[in-house]
């Protein structure tokens, strides 16, 4: 089976969408599939191990008329069985895509709440990472395939940048709007509790959040750290993971934090409610819901990772990168049942 993976985002910011390609890459190649990935050419460095890459000029609007003709030149040379776009943007793309005369399966991965799914309506299948999305699509042929992580090992010494001392609260992600960081920033300042809080990544935010925590006067306990290579390891350190987002689906990195056994709080977004304790989730997605939840999870942190262990175990279980791939290998094979039938 040959598969060409597109990655829809335009080079600027790693995050979730470009974990969950490369580690499908990665995954597909090991079970003997010849993986093809084509992307920005900023992301080749990650797609060394088992795919070939090809780079497209995806910083380029979708209806870019060489981003166009670079896909059809790259998809009509390949003449892949499956041809997967990761996201909306690779999904208009995939669906202004003349048929090709081989007739590859068309499929896209919903990775997060837009205003519209109109993208996807012209594959033959769908692809989404949680059951809420789901429940926003019509189309005939959805497959739920939860995102997996590839377990680290806890770290043998604490990351030089890691505060000590002092209950440790991390979020992580891109520093965009969706987030909601600056409201996670505003809550933590009004609790006043002791601890530190550590946000890892990075964006078009940064600067203006960090003037916010300086214009807040909490500096000393807040800190934006920027993207790190070890941030997988940060989870195993902290005591509580925070997300504070006003979308998600459920995110690599409270994947990883689960997986960690660091207990999680968060807004209600996603398939967060299908996972974590009522008593874990924020009434709202505003900043005075996320107040509240911050200052009654301190009051409990202390016994918040055994109310949690049932849902370690399942992150165990459930998310991992084995049963993500061989869930859409699955898909794959019956999506292409009807075109081998023909």
């Amino acid at each position: 089976m040959r598969v060409v993976l597109v990655l829809g985002t335009p080079g600027t910011t790693w995050g979730g969408m470009e974990t969950h390609t490369r580690d499908l890459a990665q995954g597909l190649a090991q079970r003997g599939v010849d993986v093809h990935v084509l992307a920005h050419p900023a992301y080749e460095w990650a797609f060394h191990a088992g795919a070939t890459f090809h780079s497209l000029p995806l910083d380029q609007g979708r209806r870019h008329p060489w981003l166009r003709h670079c896909l059809r030149r790259d998809v009509t040379a390949l003449k892949p069985d499956v041809v997967h776009a990761q996201g909306h943007k690779a999904a208009a793309l995939l669906s202004a895509l003349s048929r090709q005369p081989h007739r590859p399966v068309r499929l896209g991965t919903v990775h997060g709440e837009k205003r519209t799914n109109r993208a996807f309506e012209a594959l033959d299948g769908v692809i989404v990472v949680n059951q809420r999305l789901a429940s926003r699509l019509s189309h005939p042929q959805v497959r739920v395939i939860r995102n997996g992580v590839v377990p680290v090992d806890r770290p043998t010494s604490r990351p030089e940048s890691c505060p000590a001392g002092q209950p440790l609260l991390l979020a992580s992600g891109r520093l965009e709007p969706v987030k909601q960081f600056d409201r996670l920033i505003r809550a933590w300042a009004a609790i006043g509790t002791p601890g530190q809080l550590v946000i890892l990544g990075d964006g078009r935010e940064r600067h203006a959040l960090q003037d916010q925590i300086d214009t807040l006067g909490i500096g000393d306990n807040t800190h934006l750290v920027g993207h790190r290579a070890d941030a997988r390891a940060w989870p195993w350190l902290a005591d509580l993971f925070v997300l504070p987002s006003a979308r998600e689906g459920l995110p690599y990195s409270v994947i990883e934090a689960l997986l960690a056994g660091c207990p999680v709080v968060s807004t209600p977004v996603g398939d967060i409610p299908d996972f974590l304790p009522k008593t874990c989730i924020a009434d709202n997605t505003d900043l005075a819901s996320i107040t509240r939840l911050l200052a009654d999870t301190m009051v409990r942190l202390p016994s918040l990772a055994g109310e949690q262990s049932d849902v370690f175990q399942r992150a165990q279980t459930e998310l991992s990168v084995t049963a993500m791939v061989d869930a859409t290998v699955r898909f794959y094979q019956q999506c292409l049942e009807p075109v081998r039938n023909d």
